[in-house]
């Protein structure tokens, strides 16, 4: 979760009155291509409750994605720049062990019969 800094919290008023504030953000709905090596989510304004993140419903969002090939990020409000040396490894080792986790569920679980995971 990300706290918003006080420029970034968006407090939304119907007739004046505050029906919603949107002060953190949270990593949403990422879409893994695991043949890229590219990740894309939103990054969703919302409130956070004691232990909880509830996403905003008429906040402003921003789509990210990261792409490791390639060593960029972009974002939908139109900034972007490189990923480090150490946020690409990052970003391959979470596909791959992501990958490598969801194929052990399905060859565990019999979801393909006589299959391995090869690595």
């Amino acid at each position: 979760m990300i706290n918003l800094s006080p420029s970034a919290v968006e407090v939304l008023n119907v007739g004046g009155t505050a029906v919603e504030t949107n002060n953190a953000a949270s990593a949403m709905h990422p879409v893994i291509d695991v043949n890229a090596n590219r990740i894309t989510f939103n990054l969703v304004k919302g409130q956070f409750n004691g232990s909880q993140f509830s996403p905003g419903l008429r906040g402003s969002n921003i789509g990210v994605t990261l792409d490791a090939n390639a060593g960029t990020w972009s974002a939908t409000n139109g900034t972007s720049g490189p990923l480090t040396a150490a946020e690409i490894t990052a970003v391959l080792n979470f596909i791959k062990n992501l990958r490598n986790g969801i194929e052990t569920i399905a060859v565990n679980h019999g979801i393909f019969a006589g299959t391995q995971v090869a690595s």
